[in-house]
């Protein structure tokens, strides 16, 4: 890197005068800030950028040739776009309109009063609604590069209202009303205790939340985890109770 004429003392880093080592250091003093003062064009058409060069006998300013493209045109050209750049409000657009689940309790949907009963299995799962447990999706796209962010269902946790959460991973059946509750294979809970134990002595406040898993991939093959979101429900309120046995004789 050589001084254009008329540049101050000094030669490019790593250059020698007279087959003797620099001994200064540049930096180039071009940036946003300083276009018009930090380059110019010389009368071959090429740019010269402006260096501050510091040197054992002081320092001084030089300009050296670079390049035949004007750096402003250069600096102002479309930045390139990394799924990095594009994530951040994918993600968060895909994670507003994850659907908020809407529990629904066997055999309380199908008591008249709503009750469910202590000692006895206890279904949760949600509701079989459109998009309630199904993968959603959002994609951003710029010219040469597209970024899709999904987020797939993976898991049910259930706060049951008395002190106890669990979780069944999958998304869990609906109860078939009339099918033996011991024999059906959902995701279920016991009741110890009835809801006279709960804090309003009425009902227990119960609440299902979705664990959804969130990974990303882009058309320039790169791919990533983003780990996980929650949506909870609206808090139920479940009646819980005892079954009353009748002996007679």
């Amino acid at each position: 890197m050589q001084p254009v004429s008329g540049a101050g003392t000094g030669a490019g880093t790593g250059a020698t005068d007279g087959g003797r080592p620099d001994p200064c250091t540049y930096t180039s003093m071009f940036s946003d800030a300083l276009f018009v003062s930090s380059y110019r064009l010389e009368a071959d058409g090429t740019y010269s950028t402006l260096y501050r060069a510091a040197c054992p006998w002081g320092a001084t300013f030089v300009w050296f040739g670079t390049a035949a493209t004007d750096p402003v045109a250069a600096a102002a050209a479309p930045p390139i776009v990394t799924p990095a750049m594009l994530l951040p409000d994918l993600f968060a657009s895909v994670e507003r309109v994850l659907p908020r689940p809407v529990p629904r309790i066997a055999p309380a949907d199908n008591d008249p009063d709503g009750y469910a009963f202590v000692q006895n299995p206890v279904f949760f799962w949600v509701d079989q609604g459109d998009g309630q447990w199904s993968t959603v999706s959002g994609t951003a796209s710029v010219p040469g590069l597209s970024v899709t962010v999904q987020a797939v269902p993976e898991e049910l946790v259930v706060s049951t209202g008395d002190g106890n959460v669990f979780s069944c991973a999958g998304a869990p059946p609906a109860f078939p009303v009339g099918t033996d509750p011991l024999a059906f294979d959902g995701c279920a809970y016991t009741y110890r205790d009835s809801s006279a134990m709960a804090e309003n002595g009425e009902t227990f406040p119960v609440t299902v939340s979705i664990v959804w898993h969130v990974t990303w991939d882009a058309s320039n093959g790169e791919a990533g985890d983003l780990g996980t979101l929650t949506t909870m429900s609206d808090t139920r309120y479940l009646p819980v109770a005892e079954i009353q046995a009748l002996i007679t004789g």
